[in-house]
C-alpha cells in the first residue's frame, strides 16, 4: 500500500466520510493514474439513492473547489478520458442534471487547467 492510500484511509477515518464520500475521494485522488471504470460505475450507482446522491455531489462540489498542488482532484472530474470523467458519468441521472445547471458557473472554472496531463509538465 503506498503512503498516499494509508494516508487517504486515516482521513477518511478521521473524518468519518461516508462509502459514497470515499469513493469520490478515491476516483479524484491526486494519482496521476485515473479511476478504474468499476469505480466509476459504483459511483454513478450511488446517485440513485437521495442521501448518497447528496454525499456524492457534496464531495464533487468539494473537489471542485481545490486549488494549488491539488489540481488533479478537478482535473479528474472535469477532464479525464471519456470512460474516467467524474462528471459525465453522473449524467445518467436527472438529479445530477439538474444540480449541474445550478453548479454550472463554478463548472466553468474547468476551462482553466491543462486538458491532459502531459500538458501540465511543460
Amino acid at each position: 500500500m503506498t503512503t498516499s492510500a494509508l494516508r487517504r484511509q486515516v482521513k477518511n477515518i478521521v473524518h468519518n466520510y461516508s462509502e459514497a464520500e470515499i469513493k469520490v475521494r478515491e476516483a479524484t485522488s491526486n494519482d496521476p493514474w485515473g479511476p478504474s471504470s468499476s469505480l466509476m460505475s459504483e459511483i454513478a450507482d450511488l446517485t440513485f439513492n437521495v442521501v448518497a446522491f447528496a454525499e456524492v455531489m457534496g464531495m464533487v462540489w468539494k473537489r471542485l473547489n481545490d486549488s494549488g498542488k491539488n489540481w488533479r482532484h478537478v482535473y479528474k472530474v472535469c477532464f479525464s478520458t471519456p470512460r474516467q470523467q467524474v462528471l459525465p458519468i453522473f449524467t445518467v441521472t436527472s438529479n445530477v442534471c439538474v444540480l449541474l445547471r445550478e453548479l454550472k458557473n463554478k463548472a466553468r472554472l474547468c476551462k482553466y487547467f491543462p486538458k491532459s496531463v502531459s500538458e501540465s509538465r511543460r
